[in-house]
């Protein structure tokens, strides 16, 4: 690219996770290469946290949280590309359902498998794009990836900066080795039944180290401290030097939920790029990351006690599966070798002309003010879409027994209740939204939290919804 190429990333947050992070390393590895990418981030629901905002800066990257549609618009006409970092965000939904593009090449990159509830890749987004990024294989068989003309495959691109102090690492103590995880301490990353499998670890000696958001810590330590586990367990929030907690991980314990919505996972890379022998179970798409038996081991639910004790047992075993995996990393998620790959598309999108789109999903986000109760069921795909049938039915989007639906909904799994683009979460953002709050009153009046159900439900009639009663 001979001249300086400008793209506008519009993202839901700026807080540290995975997507945001994606930026940056990317921002970072074409500096090194010495290509000129002017960056400019749109943050559709602040605040940021500060050494995000401070990396940015570092790097060239101008943040702006603050903005109308008119400024935008300017933004995006003057620009070269616009990329939307997407994954079920009630605040991006309505995003996209008010704002008109000007005429613009649209590159989608899903953060998410997008084939899990509630995280589903919809072909309503698939065909707003001129093409589409997705980070797992898996991924390709969404209804986004179905409807986009364009679907690529690259890795999420992993900052080696934060990694180089891993290099040399410290002494550890062979009598207390460490089964570290780093991540999501949610339901939806990490496996519910954590407790459980750490408990049945035969090895009382090793100690088990969690860091991570999405969930509050003490409610996790709370966990292991009910199983007399807490001698063993050292539970906290995230953290920005992951180097030094990586330094002093003996095996990289790595359960994940079966539901969750991980694609190809930054910090399992990130163990693998240092050397850590990942102990991860069969199913979730992270797992293809992993060859069991030679850079790690890929075990069953059931298993994964098993496998870790083994490891605990054999470390000549468990740094053969650590060099093998750093090797493998090193070659095969390469971030220079993923940053070309992006540079690639950029450099085909330039070759077509910028051009208008109808919002997200045509027909079904065209009408004039939609709830979040419509926005939350066309991120599921739509009313047509199964996945979404009860809630389309519940809001009479679609024909059916209202009562039937909403006895199905009220038993909605817990990451599609709580987690990030649930019911809860749609609920926090259109909180006058009246069907929001029934569901919300449904789904706690199945984990028989009575005070909160009540208090939806009188919320949901008080906002005109007539005529519902307790499944």
């Amino acid at each position: 690219m001979s001249t300086p190429l400008h793209v506008v990333h519009l993202i839901p947050r700026w807080v540290g996770g995975g997507p945001e992070r994606s930026i940056i390393a990317e921002a970072r590895e074409c500096i090194a290469a010495g290509v000129v990418v002017n960056r400019t981030v749109v943050v559709l629901d602040p605040p940021v946290t500060p050494i995000m905002l401070m990396q940015a800066r570092k790097l060239g990257i101008d943040v702006i949280t603050q903005f109308d549609h008119c400024s935008l618009t300017e933004l995006i006409a003057a620009c070269d590309i616009v990329q939307l970092h997407y994954w079920n965000h009630p605040v991006l939904r309505a995003f996209l359902s008010s704002y008109t593009f000007p005429p613009a090449r649209l590159l989608v990159t899903a953060h998410v498998l997008g084939t899990t509830l509630p995280q589903i890749l919809p072909g309503d987004i698939g065909s707003l794009a001129d093409a589409l990024v997705v980070t797992s294989p898996k991924s390709r068989s969404t209804p986004g990836a179905h409807t986009a003309p364009q679907v690529c495959t690259i890795a999420s691109i992993i900052d080696q900066s934060r990694l180089a102090s891993c290099a040399q690492p410290p002494p550890r103590d062979p009598a207390r080795p460490v089964v570290g995880y780093l991540g999501s301490l949610a339901d939806a990353k990490l496996h519910p039944r954590i407790v459980d499998l750490c408990a049945a670890v035969t090895h009382t000696t090793a100690r088990f180290v969690f860091r991570g958001s999405g969930a509050d810590p003490d409610d996790l330590a709370r966990r292991f401290g009910r199983q007399h586990l807490l001698d063993r367990v050292d539970v906290g929030g995230s953290v920005e030097d992951i180097a030094t907690l990586l330094r002093g991980f003996d095996i990289f314990g790595y359960p994940l939920s079966p539901g969750t919505y991980a694609t190809s996972d930054r910090t399992l890379q990130e163990a693998m790029w240092v050397g850590i022998a990942p102990v991860v179970l069969q199913g979730p798409a992270p797992s293809s990351l992993v060859e069991h038996g030679v850079t790690g081991l890929v075990v069953e639910e059931q298993d994964y006690p098993g496998a870790v004790d083994h490891l605990l047992s054999d470390p000549l075993l468990r740094h053969q599966l650590g060099d093998a995996a750093r090797e493998w990393a090193h070659t095969t998620l390469d971030p220079a070798r993923a940053t070309a790959g992006k540079l690639g598309l950029y450099k085909d999108l330039l070759t077509s002309p910028k051009h208008l789109r109808n919002g997200p999903s045509g027909d079904l986000l065209s009408v004039a003010h939609p709830s979040g109760s419509f926005e939350f069921v066309c991120s599921l795909g739509g009313p047509a879409h199964d996945i979404a049938h009860d809630f389309a039915v519940s809001a009479g989007l679609a024909a059916g027994d209202i009562t039937s639906a909403d006895r199905a909904i009220a038993h909605s799994p817990p990451v599609l209740a709580h987690g990030e683009g649930g019911i809860v979460h749609y609920r926090n953002t259109f909180p006058r939204d009246p069907l929001l709050r029934w569901w919300s009153a449904l789904v706690a009046h199945q984990a028989a939290d009575m005070t909160t159900a009540e208090a939806e439900a009188k919320e949901a009639h008080g906002l005109g919804l007539a005529d519902r009663c307790w499944p």
